[in-house]
């Protein structure tokens, strides 16, 4: 890089605490450990790493407001896909309840139509009876195949 500017790769896993913390050591146990603490160990309680902590204490409240929102977000969509398949659970109820309405109104329909055309067919029968009746009663067999 620079004289003003340094890249440091820092391997936490490997890093063991000592007893005694040089000011890099400090660093990297804070980098470490401190999203496991409410507060810094007196060990570490310098200007530098107070303003670091704040720091982070900031980002992991902001952290937990945003999965507040997140899950306000997410419940607010959960409620709206419920009710919107509530909706259509309605909706397809209600088209299932007007199409058997419909069908009941045929078929009582179409039994109606039925018990017309057999009072009809029974006038016609008893038309037909009376007929021959008159047609006996007149000297004329009915049934007598006629040339």
């Amino acid at each position: 890089m620079n004289d003003h500017c340094h890249i440091h790769v820092l391997e936490l896993d490997k890093w063991q605490k000592k007893v005694e913390l040089s000011v890099e050591d400090q660093w990297i146990y804070f980098f470490k450990e401190a999203k496991n603490w409410t507060e810094l160990p007196t060990k570490l309680n310098t200007p530098e790493l107070r303003q670091a902590m704040a720091t982070l204490r900031r980002f992991s409240e902001q952290e937990k407001e945003y999965d507040l929102y997140q899950a306000r977000q997410t419940a607010i969509h959960e409620e709206n896909s419920r009710q919107g398949a509530l909706e259509d659970a309605l909706k397809k109820q209600s088209e299932a309840i007007e199409a058997k309405d419909e069908a009941m109104e045929l078929h009582a329909e179409a039994v109606k139509k039925q018990k017309e055309e057999s009072h009809a067919k029974e006038e016609a029968l008893e038309e037909q009876a009376r007929l021959r009746e008159l047609l006996r009663k007149s000297g004329i067999d009915p049934d007598a195949d006629s040339i």
